[in-house]
């Protein structure tokens, strides 16, 4: 058992850290993991984060969930196309996250790896920007200036609002030594290539994903005052108005997606129960004689995991899961990390402050989702759900200090 978690261990920030340079990593970090997983829950069940984990049930149906809608869909081929990947290449690291984050050092681990990978694509988008071409592999700029980094497409902006909030874990991991300032400067420092590329990504979703989450993360975390608090709804305020063409509000209400969105809620409304089964938004607007105007009658998902939720899942898949990202991962994990930065002892409130940037990251993931993705696109899925058991695992390990296990206060 001891062996197969700490292998499991060194899979998992492996995979933070490799994660964007190729879907090889993903898959090899995903498969391995499953294996290992499957044989520390066989000889250490009882003392995993899992046999603590609260809502267990619930969490059961949430990762059925897509099977059934595959076997359950009008279109199971169809389905069976998108889901057929998801438990090796997503669904695991949601148990790798919840078990391998046990501890204010484990997070402080995670955030240097995410650092480092998201420092990478940084440097590699700058490389980008400035020859034409991706170091990695040799991606141009796209043809409306868009940078991609290493992951090939715009998808980069996506990856880096889910990975630049816990990555500033790394400020903990910095020496005691240095002042405050001084560590805020580096992990300042170091964020700004991979800010750089999101911007130039042209990515709105991450651009909202990103704010967002660093917005909860200050109401949550933070001693700040309210009046400042209202300055970045001010500042979005003017940035619909007068910003950038590609950001403002007038670009937004004639965007393609409301289209889209408005074909998934005749879905809806035909299928309200359960749906049309996993990712079948295309097969069923064509099948309903559904004809685009903005957008392509190929186009696959509606550009929404939430608004998917309703054409795919009808009422009881999406109450199922809005209910477990949203209501467990965000409203129940944020009230958690809330109290505890609220706590009377000062280690308490410096482990929830940094459990606070995992429940950030995650609030990224489901910032991107409300106007982007496919839900079961595998590489965004694995980055939301390994987020998600990451704050899980800090909750659940919250005051334990059994050997071995976690140890929330170093």
């Amino acid at each position: 058992m001891a062996q197969s978690y700490a292998l499991l261990r060194v899979v998992f920030f492996a995979g933070c850290l490799l994660f964007p340079l190729g879907k090889a990593f993903q898959v090899g970090a995903g498969v391995a993991g499953l294996v290992l997983l499957a044989a520390y829950y066989t000889g250490g069940y009882a003392r995993s984060n899992l046999a603590r984990l609260p809502f267990r049930w619930i969490f059961a149906v949430f990762f059925l969930y897509p099977f059934a809608a595959t076997i359950f869909s009008q279109w199971p081929g169809h389905s069976f196309g998108y889901t057929r990947h998801i438990l090796h290449e997503s669904l695991v690291f949601f148990f790798m996250g919840l078990e391998c984050i046990r501890s204010p050092r484990d997070m402080r681990t995670a955030g240097v790896c995410l650092l480092l990978a998201v420092f990478g694509q940084g440097a590699d988008g700058i490389w980008q920007f400035v020859t034409g071409y991706d170091l990695v592999k040799g991606t141009p700029v796209t043809v409306d200036g868009r940078l991609t980094g290493s992951m090939g497409t715009y998808r980069v902006g996506n990856y880096l609002a889910i990975a630049m909030v816990p990555a500033l874990l790394t400020f903990w991991a910095l020496p005691r030594s240095l002042s405050v300032r001084w560590r805020s400067l580096f992990v300042a420092a170091v964020s700004v290539p991979p800010f750089f590329v999101l911007v130039m990504s042209q990515t709105r979703s991450a651009m909202l994903g990103l704010a967002g989450a660093l917005y909860c993360y200050a109401v949550l975390c933070l001693r700040v005052h309210r009046r400042l608090l209202m300055v970045p709804p001010v500042l979005l305020g003017i940035l619909l108005l007068a910003g950038p063409d590609r950001i403002r509000l007038s670009t937004a209400l004639r965007d393609g997606r409301w289209e889209l969105w408005e074909a998934a809620w005749r879905i809806f409304r035909e299928h309200m129960w359960f749906g049309t089964g996993a990712s079948t938004f295309n097969p069923a607007f064509n099948s309903m004689g559904i004809t685009l105007v903005i957008n392509d009658n190929t186009i696959p998902h509606p550009h929404g995991i939430f608004v998917q939720f309703l054409s795919d899942g009808g009422i009881a898949g999406f109450l199922l899961l809005a209910g477990v990202l949203a209501g467990i991962g965000f409203i129940w994990c944020g009230i958690r990390v809330w109290k505890g930065v609220r706590a009377a002892d000062v280690d308490e409130i410096r482990y929830w402050r940094m459990a606070g940037l995992l429940w950030a990251g995650f609030a990224a993931y489901l910032g991107t989702g409300v106007f982007g993705h496919n839900f079961y696109r595998t590489w965004w899925l694995a980055m939301g759900l390994m987020m998600f058991g990451c704050i899980m695992g800090a909750v659940v390990s919250a005051g334990r200090c059994t050997r071995g296990e976690a140890v929330p206060h170093e």
